[in-house]
């Protein structure tokens, strides 16, 4: 128990030093830890008013409260909670996990650590669970192209977090870690739920100072979440389109639509499939598909766009509960 205090007060006081962000504004009730949850529990995790963490295993974990970066980490969860309440699914639960390691990492650095790794402290041998300098030393993947696009892990939230992670490490290590760590902190918690790897890269440009917002480009462009990918144009050109801000809301009784954001206005020529799973697919040439569903069924769907030359890109699969 002493672990969690002293860390979650460590990472309060980052929080409010380094970024102006007050927890108790938006948790009255304080940093509330509990510990030696369960037997042999090998996790943490925010449970949307604390923190709980486990003793662990002893063989693959130990106390989890006992690393400053895990601490960090989970609290962060409350701060993405409270400002951009990224959903916990695909690419926008990959950010929420890169968003927590980032800030986790920084409140280390903060207290006068200097290293990458996460949950080192929790680990025999000091491995840690991901390596943001390099991903792949934990089969995570460092580029975009490579990212894991099946359905297990919540969509790959923690698997694909190595993306913007490694995007930090490099931005991090070419501008310094005191710029590096604004951009992301502001970039992130400006984010819709929704957001997707492009919206990540778009958010940070932008709240980048001018001189800066280049390199913060060329680092997205490092690790495959590249301009051409995200504000290509198509029209008949063959660049792909960039399906974003996928969301879905009941508007009467059992009927709901799902909306979808893309780099191309829908009068380009651009045709969208929609949408999956108990949603029969149906073609449409704006950004938005009303179904009239049944009550009380989980529907998956996804989005997938067609351009004059027949290239398509994917976005999904969501969730909607109706």
């Amino acid at each position: 128990m002493v672990d969690a205090h002293f860390f979650a007060n460590v990472t309060d006081d980052y929080f409010q030093t380094v970024h102006s962000f007050n927890w108790l504004s938006k948790y009255p009730q304080g940093m509330v830890s509990s510990v030696h949850l369960k037997r042999n529990y090998n996790n943490a995790y925010w449970n949307g008013n604390q923190v709980s963490y486990g003793d662990g295993d002893g063989t693959t974990f130990i106390n989890f409260s006992g690393d400053l970066d895990v601490v960090a980490h989970e609290l962060t969860h409350g701060v993405t909670e409270a400002t951009s309440d990224l959903i916990y699914q695909n690419e926008s639960g990959a950010l929420n996990e890169a968003f927590s390691d980032i800030m986790g990492t920084s409140t280390e650095f903060y207290f006068g650590s200097d290293n990458w790794t996460i949950g080192e402290d929790i680990t025999p041998g000091d491995k840690g669970i991901r390596n943001m300098a390099n991903p792949s030393e934990d089969g995570d993947p460092d580029n975009y192209a490579d990212r894991y696009t099946g359905t297990a892990d919540n969509g790959g939230v923690h698997i694909n977090s190595g993306i913007a992670n490694h995007w930090y490490y490099l931005l991090a290590t070419d501008i310094g870690l005191s710029a590096a760590q604004q951009i992301a902190f502001n970039g992130f918690t400006s984010l819709n739920s929704t957001a997707d790897f492009c919206a990540a890269r778009a958010s940070t440009i932008t709240v980048a100072a001018s001189g800066t917002d280049d390199r913060v480009a060329a680092a997205w462009e490092q690790v495959g979440v590249t301009d051409s990918l995200c504000n290509g144009n198509t029209g008949g050109s063959g660049d792909v389109v960039v399906i974003s801000n996928v969301s879905s809301k009941i508007l009467k009784g059992v009927k709901f639509q799902i909306s979808w954001s893309t780099n191309v206005p829908s009068s380009t020529g651009v045709t969208f499939t929609c949408c999956g799973t108990y949603v029969k697919n149906e073609l449409v040439t704006n950004h938005a598909y009303t179904f009239s569903g049944t009550r009380g069924v989980l529907y998956t769907y996804s989005v997938t766009s067609t351009d004059a030359n027949n290239n398509s890109t994917t976005a999904g699969p969501f969730y909607h509960q109706n």
